[in-house]
């Protein structure tokens, strides 16, 4: 079993199966083949793997953090209240950030910020328009 973030002393992450008090919505289950890693692959010692992969997988969530993934039916038996967004056949991959970048754009990360539109026209947009060769 993969659990991130507090462990109970019952062994239980985050809140109980029964939401232990805890808004089921704050707690939330995602359904699908789930491929999550224990380790950096490129540090792999060749002792067990460096990820996991559930077939049939939950993911859960609470308060927008990973608390623990596992086969779909071991899940639900620790959970059984548990909200389950069922996304088969699709492949759960957690962990992913969005880091991502415009080129245009490169020169204004971290620039001096205005509100959006505001800043787009006066610093983003000109910056485009010499890469794209006309202005904006």
């Amino acid at each position: 079993d993969m659990v991130v973030g507090h462990t109970r002393p019952d062994g239980h992450a985050g809140g109980s199966g029964d939401f232990g008090g805890h808004d089921a919505g704050t707690i939330k289950g995602h359904r699908g083949s789930v491929l999550h890693f224990l380790r950096d692959p490129s540090d792999h010692d060749g002792e067990g793997q460096a990820y996991e992969y559930f077939e049939d997988g939950i993911l859960v969530v609470e308060h927008g953090k990973v608390v623990h993934c596992g086969d779909a039916e071991d899940v639900k038996s620790r959970y059984p209240h548990l909200e389950i967004e069922d996304h088969t056949p699709h492949l759960i991959v957690p962990g992913f950030v969005d880091c991502h970048v415009h080129y245009p754009q490169t020169e204004m990360i971290a620039a001096y910020g205005e509100q959006l539109l505001e800043w787009l026209h006066s610093y983003v947009f000109p910056g485009g328009g010499e890469i794209w060769g006309h202005e904006q």
